[in-house]
Order: C-alpha cells, then structure tokens, then sequence
C-alpha cells in the first residue's frame, strides 16, 4: 500500500517545520523507489515547499480569502484518486481550517480509502511558544481522522524537547487517547543549534535536498556530514512507521 498512498501535512501553526516535512517525504519516498512520487504545495501565503527545483513540486493555490476553493481541491483530490504513485501535499496553516473541514464534510478520506489509496496525516507538535498551538492543531486532526486514515506524529525538537511538565509526549494521557489512530512517531531529534542547527536553517533558506547538498559546494565536508546523520536519522525513524495495514 506504500506505493499507493497520500501523505497530507498539516498543521494550523505557521512555522512549525511542515515544509521541512513535506521535503524529508518526498525525498524518503524517491530513495525508496518503489513508485512514482508527486508533490503538491497548497500553501497561498508561504510556498516553501514548491520552492525544492531538485523535487518538481506543482504549486496549487485553493485560498479564496479566508476559504478555500473546494472545487479546485476536488480536482486535486480526484487526480489523487485515479492516479497511481505516492503523493505528498503539503497544505498551509493559512488554510488548515477550512480544509480539514472540507475534508471532513466530502468524506475525503473515505473517498481515497476507496480509490484503493492508503492515507496519512502528518502533523507536527513542537516545543517553546508553539507547543499550544500544534497540540491544538493535532486534537482538531486526531477529531477528523476516521478509520480511513493514520496520523504520523512528527516531534520537532528544533525549540527543545517536546515535553509536559518534563515527561515525554509520548507519556501523556493526551498522546495515549491518540494512540490508537498513529501508524508511527518520528522525531526531529535536537542538535548542537551552532552547528547542525545552522546547517538545517542553511539547508530550508537555500531549499536543498540532501542530495543536492551532497553534489553541490555550498557547504563544507562537515557540514554535508551533519546533515546526512540528519537524514539519516529521520530515514531511521519512518523505516519503523506502520506503512502498511
């Protein structure tokens, strides 16, 4: 079922690393080959993701204010459906009201359930002024989520551990009522911020892919190797996803 699946990222707080994610995906799923991978950037406010030349990203702009136009994301939706290969789409917090409301009220999932696709939300929780708001977020997607979907729970440690109260997310009543809607958790694990923390931030600013960055000249020996234990490291933690059933 991989190689026939839609990846959503989504998240109601801007600025939380869903770009980032959007890009770990799209360059996990090539590496694997086991399919053709299409990437979508929904986002009317900040296109990051669309910005990677290296992974072809279409830009779809589905904001009209502060809706979204619905037939433009039925068309994005129906060519998911009838199209073989895995998709990322990358969606902006701009829209994320609107479209997870749209998703829940067309039965989206269910849909592409039924298309013979496997669905994945990909939200992200990170620690600081954000930790509130990305819980927020993930509560409003763990509603929506329905047995035609899994949630991938991303933990950005970019701001610090994600903890409450000093206990691991992963320990909290909170994480344990959303269990059983998780095919896995994958941490960004946090590092030295002068040194690999630059290197990340270079990385985003110059939207490479760590390829790109492997072939180019734009960083260091050590740089490229901070950044490929990075990878790496995230490459680890979706291998150990519940991908399928």
């Amino acid at each position: 079922m991989l190689k026939n699946s839609i990846h959503f990222v989504l998240q109601g707080k801007g600025g939380v690393g869903k770009s980032l994610v959007s890009a770990f995906l799209a360059q996990y799923f090539s590496n694997k080959d086991i399919g053709n991978v299409m990437s979508v950037d929904t986002d009317p406010v900040n296109a990051t993701f669309s910005k990677y030349q290296s992974l072809n990203v279409a830009h779809v702009d589905i904001a009209e204010g502060t809706r979204i136009n619905e037939r433009r994301f039925d068309d994005i939706v129906e060519r998911m459906a009838v199209t073989e290969g895995i998709w990322v789409v990358d969606n902006g917090a701009a829209t994320f009201l609107p479209l997870t409301s749209y998703m829940a009220d067309n039965s989206v999932f269910e849909v592409l359930a039924g298309a013979g696709k496997a669905v994945f939300v990909h939200s992200i929780l990170t620690a600081g002024q954000g930790f509130k708001d990305t819980v927020n977020g993930l509560n409003q997607i763990a509603e929506r989520v329905d047995e035609n979907a899994k949630i991938v729970l991303w933990l950005n440690e970019f701001w610090g551990k994600v903890e409450i109260d000093g206990n691991p997310f992963t320990s909290t009543k909170l994480f344990k009522s959303i269990a059983p809607k998780l095919a896995g958790v994958v941490r960004i694990e946090q590092r030295n911020p002068d040194t690999t923390g630059v290197d990340v931030r270079e990385m985003t600013e110059k939207h490479q892919t760590f390829a790109d960055i492997q072939a180019g000249t734009d960083f260091g020996m050590f740089a490229k190797q901070r950044l490929k234990r990075v990878f790496d490291d995230v490459t680890t933690e979706l291998d150990s996803v519940k991908w399928e059933g």
